[in-house]
C-alpha cells in the first residue's frame, strides 16, 4: 500500500535538501521516505517551488 505524505512535509524536505543543501539521501533516509520519491518531490519543486504550498491546492 502506498504512503500519503503532506503537502507541508513534501516541502520541509525539499526546503532542507534545495535551499540547505542537505544531503538527499541522507535526509531522504533519516524521514524514512525512500529515495525515489524525494527525488521525485525534488524535480516538482525544481519546476516551481511553490508546488506544496497550500494556498496552491486550493488554486488548481
Amino acid at each position: 500500500m502506498p504512503r500519503t505524505y503532506k503537502r507541508e512535509f513534501k516541502k520541509k524536505i525539499c526546503e532542507l535538501i534545495v535551499v540547505e543543501k542537505h544531503s538527499t539521501k541522507k535526509t531522504a533516509e533519516e524521514n524514512n521516505v525512500p529515495l525515489k520519491t524525494v527525488e521525485k518531490w525534488i524535480t516538482a519543486f525544481h519546476k516551481d517551488n511553490h508546488c506544496y504550498d497550500p494556498e496552491v491546492v486550493l488554486s488548481r
